[in-house]
């Protein structure tokens, strides 16, 4: 799934192609997905030629308005130009026009997406169960049913949805990142890498698979891949500044503080509110040994986000080494409430980047303070 050409397999019309964003990528990508085939009802010659595939499309329905292969296809050109209403309008007129189970769930299909695009997440639900009911290989409907259970944090639901997806349909790639990201949560670094590397074999240029993938491989200490990847995401989608925070961290593990501080320094500049820019400098400076500057990086990082682990977690550990034991304890027991893992101890030198000198540190501080993670010492 990439921002690329999305092929209406109709008559040869392809649409233009065109960048999207992160969230609506993949629901573009099924739009296209669900296309139908070739219709015998739109117009010969070259008239389509002086239109845009929407256009062609459009004119094609006003000339054969009862053609539930052009009003599908309508539909689904709708959803791609991000007009969810108008696919919706569309959607249910094909429905209208449907002679058989497979065009009644072609429809559903696409007025499920619409729905969704919408915020009726019920809707867009019942929609994708009806398709199941006529179409139980509908690799779409389990998506979609588990972008909704995701939405709702029923994470578990959510991978068997995609899961499912991914059954039916092992070429529907919008599936494999969700179910990777699952898998990676569940501690299923195995499995959520062989799905990333599917995705990639499926689309190479599926950027959100090898963002996905060059992060595993960054925390699995391959930093030089790593690096390499995040900076050709970098370079495809350089308004994405997730893509970036990552390519700092990979290039810290690697040793290059000066490259990570250069791309910093760019982070908080473009955005400052955001906590990923200031964790990542709050982190050049804890290489550099700048603790205050370090300690007044963590201070913005959360200011942004009050809930960052990493952030905190940098912050008591910058503290416990400044010699302040009570006020680092109190943070360290914060970090545990967002996250439980930092009282392991790879958990945390993850967070911190850890290098060999600041390992003797992380176990004084562990052997001193993991117990003030018990329940009964919650300040």
């Amino acid at each position: 799934m990439t921002p690329s050409r999305f092929v209406w397999r109709i008559d040869g019309i392809t649409p233009g192609s065109g960048a999207c964003g992160w969230g609506a990528l993949a629901w573009l990508w099924l739009a296209a997905w669900v296309a139908v085939v070739p219709c015998r009802a739109m117009p010969q010659g070259g008239s389509s030629s002086s239109h845009s595939p929407l256009e062609a499309i459009q004119k094609a329905v006003e000339a054969h308005p009862r053609d539930f292969s052009l009003r599908l296809a309508l539909a689904n050109a709708e959803l791609a130009r991000h007009h969810p209403r108008r696919a919706l309008t569309e959607a249910r007129q094909a429905l209208s026009l449907a002679t058989s189970p497979a065009e009644q769930a072609s429809a559903r299909t696409a007025m499920g997406l619409a729905l969704l695009k919408t915020g009726d997440e019920a809707g867009a639900q019942r929609q994708w169960k009806a398709v199941l009911s006529l179409n139980p290989n509908s690799g779409v409907a389990y998506f979609g049913l588990g972008e909704i259970s995701l939405a709702e944090h029923r994470e578990r639901q959510a991978a068997e949805d995609f899961a499912q997806a991914l059954r039916v349909a092992p070429t529907l790639e919008a599936a494999y990142v969700p179910l990777a990201r699952l898998e990676l949560r569940a501690g299923k670094g195995a499995e959520a890498r062989q799905l990333l590397e599917k995705a990639l074999s499926l689309n190479p240029s599926d950027w959100q698979a090898e963002f996905e993938l060059a992060k595993l491989l960054a925390r699995a200490g391959q930093a030089a891949k790593a690096t390499k990847m995040l900076q050709q995401v970098v370079a495809e989608q350089p308004a994405f500044a997730a893509a970036q925070t990552e390519l700092g961290l990979a290039l810290l593990r690697q040793g290059d503080v000066a490259a990570a501080q250069k791309l910093a320094s760019s982070l908080t500049a473009d955005h400052p509110e955001d906590a990923a820019g200031h964790r990542l400098m709050a982190l050049v400076f804890w290489k550099q040994g700048h603790l205050n500057a370090a300690l007044e990086e963590c201070a913005e990082a959360l200011a942004a986000n009050p809930r960052s682990a990493a952030a905190l977690v940098l912050q008591a550990v910058a503290l416990w080494k400044e010699k302040h034991p009570r006020q680092a304890r109190e943070i360290y027991q914060r970090a545990a409430k967002v996250d439980p893992r930092v009282g392991q101890a790879d958990e945390l030198c993850r967070l911190i980047l850890c290098g060999s000198s600041d390992l003797g540190l992380v176990e004084e501080f562990l052997r001193k303070n993991r117990w003030a993670l018990e329940p009964s010492n919650d300040p």
